[in-house]
């Protein structure tokens, strides 16, 4: 249930998809199961026996939130650093494009 909330989540229309975007439902899947296995092992690495379990879950929430935003942020700034890099190829291969037509003139 975690696991299909959180492919629900990154793949379709969203407060979180309106800031970094949606992720394929592919992608989003596979990303969500890491994202769980990884909160399960921290929230399971602070288990003791004290706890009454609230404490566990609490933790195990924050993580999946915390990590999700990660993951998101992280595809944006990737995303983001890619188009601009396209951005600046583009430029300058029409800076190039006009300089060979001057140079032909």
């Amino acid at each position: 249930a975690v696991i299909n909330r959180l492919v629900e989540t990154l793949s379709s229309q969203s407060v979180l998809s309106k800031r970094y975007g949606t992720i394929p439902e592919d992608e989003a899947s596979s990303l969500a199961k890491s994202i769980e296995e990884e909160a399960f092992s921290v929230a399971g690495a602070a288990f003791s026996p004290d706890d009454d379990g609230i404490e566990i879950l609490q933790m195990y929430s924050k993580e999946i939130s915390k990590r999700m935003l990660d993951t998101v942020k992280s595809r944006a700034a990737t995303a983001a650093a890619a188009d601009a890099s396209s951005a600046t190829e583009a430029a300058n291969g029409e800076e190039v494009s006009s300089s060979s037509v001057k140079a032909e003139a």
